[in-house]
Order: C-alpha cells, then sequence, then structure tokens
C-alpha cells in the first residue's frame, strides 16, 4: 500500500512508492529528505505498491531537497485537483424529464507528500489537460478536462490510485429532455475518502434542474453507501457550503 503514514528510521534509508502511472523514490539522512519522481507510466495503471531501496530507480527526474525538523515520519496521501475539472462523458447523455440519473465520473487526483505535520510537496499522478469552461472566452473559468464513461452501475469496477470517483446524481425536473456534454465538477470543494478496497471516492453530488432552467448543486456529507468502508479521510481544499444555486444553466452543465 502506499497511501497513509510511514517511517523512515535509518540514516541514509529510502523507498520507492508506485501510485498508478507515476514512481516515486525518497530518502532521508537526518533533517534532510530527497525526493525524485516521474509521471508518464500509464495512466490506467492500478499499481499501488512500496518496497525499500536506498538508491532511486533509473529515469526518474534529479532529487529535490526538503529540509525539515527531526523526525523519521512521512505521509503519502491523495488529494483532489487544485481547479475545477471538467467531465466529459465519452458519448453525450440526454436525461429524460422526470427522471433521476446516478452516474459515476471519476477524475484525477494529486499526491501529497507530508514530512511530519508539514506539507512539502504534490503533483498529480497523471497530469490532466487544461481546458476553458463557460458561456465565452470573458466569462468562465480555467478547469482541468477528464474523459469519463459515466457508468450508470460502479459494480465490479477495479480500483485505479490515479482517480477518484464521485456519484453525479442528475435530477431533470424540466418538460423536455436535459442534453449533458460536459459538466463541471468543483472537487476542491469535496471530501475525498479512501475505502477499505483501494477506491478513491469523493463526496456524492446531486444536480437538479428545474422546470424554469435553473440549476442547483448539493453536495453531501459523505460518499455514496457502495463505497463501503472507508478507511481514511481527507478534507477538501476549500470547504464552501454545501447548497449552490446556479441562474444559468451554462455555468454547471453544457
Amino acid at each position: 500500500m502506499s497511501w497513509g503514514q510511514f517511517t523512515l528510521e535509518a540514516e541514509g534509508a529510502g523507498r520507492v512508492h508506485e501510485i498508478g502511472p507515476t514512481t516515486l523514490w525518497l530518502s532521508r539522512a537526518g533533517r534532510e529528505w530527497q525526493l525524485a519522481f516521474e509521471g508518464e507510466g500509464d495512466a490506467q495503471s492500478a499499481v499501488l505498491s512500496c518496497t525499500d531501496s536506498s538508491a532511486a530507480p533509473p529515469g526518474l527526474s534529479e532529487p529535490e531537497r526538503y529540509l525539515a525538523d527531526e523526525g523519521v515520519t512521512y505521509t503519502l496521501t491523495p488529494v483532489l485537483a487544485d481547479r475545477s475539472v471538467v467531465v466529459r462523458p465519452e458519448a453525450r447523455l440526454h436525461v429524460l424529464p422526470g427522471c433521476d440519473v446516478p452516474l459515476y465520473v471519476s477524475t484525477p487526483v494529486w499526491w501529497r507528500f507530508t514530512i511530519g505535520e508539514r506539507v512539502a510537496v504534490e503533483r498529480p499522478v497523471s497530469r490532466p489537460s487544461d481546458t476553458w469552461f463557460g458561456p465565452s472566452l470573458r466569462e468562465g473559468q480555467l478547469c482541468y478536462a477528464s474523459r469519463t464513461r459515466a457508468l450508470l452501475s460502479f459494480r465490479g469496477v477495479p480500483p485505479r490510485p490515479a482517480r477518484a470517483v464521485t456519484r453525479v446524481l442528475l435530477q431533470n425536473r424540466r418538460e423536455t429532455p436535459l442534453e449533458v456534454e460536459r459538466l463541471a465538477l468543483p472537487v476542491r470543494e469535496l471530501d475525498l475518502a479512501v475505502a477499505a478496497d483501494g477506491h478513491i471516492w469523493t463526496d456524492a453530488v446531486r444536480v437538479t434542474v428545474g422546470a424554469d432552467g435553473e440549476a442547483s448543486m448539493v453536495i453531501e456529507a459523505t460518499p455514496p453507501d457502495e463505497a463501503g468502508p472507508l478507511s481514511s479521510a481527507i478534507p477538501a481544499r476549500e470547504p464552501s457550503p454545501r447548497f449552490q444555486m446556479f441562474r444559468a444553466l451554462s455555468a454547471l452543465l453544457q
């Protein structure tokens, strides 16, 4: 397992963590920690492991030095992206009038390296591309882009350490079908949890489009029940009100 708290007791000891497509090597000597990584592997990789190694594997970046108080403890934690993520299903969706449809979408995660209680560095497990979301180039926000299968059921899906899963409940209260090509997911405002089976989950989200065309988003207090037992929880980057209104549907869905 590569998520959690670890120790490097011996001077000069090192360890290699593999987190999906990322390989991370770290070593400690007194107050100095060295860290090198490479994240160009297969983004779909399900590898999650750690092994002891005093030498960095070939092909990693030049080691960077992090100086801290005396201590032997470090933590590797998954965290959500530092911008909203625009989720694009593989095919355009049409939610029929009066229907409530749960979708399971995935977004990229970052790894965070903490020495003692202090955050040293964080990087994406697999770097997503940038995209713009909004009604025009003057109105909107810079986001990350993410393709997703937008599954209707999550049974049998293997854990992927580079992705976090969000259940989005789409509720269409209009009298016409609701077309969904892209959804802007405010991941900075979602708590994260690692399930006992290895899946990474966020709080569940409920999106309601009213008869008047206004959209609302509710962030639930926990992941959905199907996440099962949770082994750890990571708070949101930017905790916010759990209920948000959007006068323009285009601010949330496109």
